[in-house]
């Protein structure tokens, strides 16, 4: 399906079921979710009658109900948390060495898919995002180590509990080329996400790399910590020096940095 029709349905599908609660839809797939099986049971009679009211039908053989998990684009979500499809683990397990640009697009692609159960990520993807920019193609025993690694680390991956509100974490790291972040609620972890620093960041000091790293992580995961209290970790010490100092006498990048915090409740911790 091109992707302007693809966009059209979608937006049809949303407009078609707005308003209903516990309802998430990607293209013809609907994910309806309750806490216990009486709101189950009322929003699916919801979502049947918007369906009977829009003309559309369902097919039987594809449906599944009140069931405790479910294999949805990817992911397998239950009442207990998430984790990756086995079968999108196997397909990255079993993909052979790339031989040129597209096919490693292709790897890198899959891979980023399941990024939330990677750490640090963009480290480790790198090396391998250095030879697309090389011409002509070239792959090395370092790049074979790297893609072993990243295998072993997708197939290792751990499954993610469900995000409460109570006692939320968020902990940061900074590389010379990459940002790291991974969200805790309850003392579990919830996701992880990473990002790669331009050419411009890579030469920022440590600690404006640290302090992005605290920006990127509350940015990414703003949906589940802005209104909320939530302690911020991090291992490096001399930021305790700009957070404890009136923001007007720090550097003007720090300066900006510090302002896109402050619409979140947090503690910095060390």
């Amino acid at each position: 399906m091109p992707f302007s029709v693809q966009d059209e349905f979608q937006h049809h599908m949303e407009e078609a079921f707005e308003g209903l609660e516990g309802v998430a839809i990607i293209i013809d797939d609907i994910l309806l979710y309750g806490s216990n099986q009486e709101e189950h049971d009322r929003r699916l009679k919801a979502v049947t009658e918007r369906a009977l009211k829009k003309g559309m039908k369902f097919n039987k053989d594809k449906c599944s109900f009140s069931a405790s998990s479910i294999c949805y684009f990817g992911h397998i979500v239950g009442k207990d948390g998430m984790k990756p499809d086995p079968e999108k683990l196997r397909a990255i397990k079993e993909m052979p060495r790339p031989q040129c640009c597209e096919e490693l697009l292709m790897l890198l692609g899959m891979v980023n898919y399941l990024a939330k159960y990677i750490p640090d990520l963009s480290t480790r993807n790198k090396i391998l995002q250095d030879i697309l920019k090389s011409k002509p193609f070239l792959w090395s025993q370092e790049n074979d180590n790297t893609l072993i690694g990243l295998k072993e680390s997708i197939l290792t991956s751990i499954s993610f509990f469900n995000y409460k509100s109570l006692n939320v974490e968020l902990k940061f790291d900074a590389s010379s080329h990459a940002l790291g972040a991974h969200l805790c609620s309850d003392g579990e972890v919830v996701a992880y996400a990473s990002h790669t620093l331009s050419k411009t960041e890579q030469k920022y000091s440590q600690l404006e790399k640290e302090l992005c790293a605290i920006v990127y992580g509350f940015k990414h995961f703003h949906h589940y910590l802005y209104g909320r209290h939530v302690n911020a970790i991090t291992d490096h010490h001399p930021l305790e020096t700009i957070v404890l100092n009136p923001i007007h006498k720090a550097p003007l990048r720090v300066q900006r940095l510090m302002l896109q915090l402050q619409p979140y409740d947090y503690q910095l911790q060390f």
